[in-house]
């Protein structure tokens, strides 16, 4: 009796667990660069994507390489955050980020 009682419990709390997680993109512009701002990666691209337990990020840069100014974008998968843009520091970088939480948000 009390198996029937809290296995309909117990497959309500996974599904709330799993629903929480999403596919994001995996890539940068400088390894391959169909990532950056002119995106042209499918989600079949198994290399290029993956599962999530938080949220997906697309960051945007500019680093300077010699006096050429070269954009750098990296779509990644990070932490649970709230679905905002705003700015931060990431590899040295003064970067754009967005995050979203959901399917290939960070295209």
């Amino acid at each position: 009796m009390l198996i029937k009682l809290w296995l309909p419990v117990l497959l309500l709390l996974l599904e709330v667990q799993v629903s929480n997680a999403v596919y994001c993109f995996i890539c940068n512009s400088i390894e391959k660069p169909a990532c950056g701002d002119d995106f042209r990666i499918s989600p079949y691209d198994a290399d290029s994507r993956s599962y999530c337990p938080g949220s997906c990020v697309k960051r945007r840069g500019k680093r300077a390489v010699g006096s050429v100014p070269r954009i750098e974008v990296v779509r990644s998968c990070v932490s649970s955050r709230p679905e905002t843009c705003f700015t931060e520091q990431y590899n040295g970088l003064k970067v754009f980020t967005c995050a979203c939480n959901y399917d290939f948000c960070n295209v």
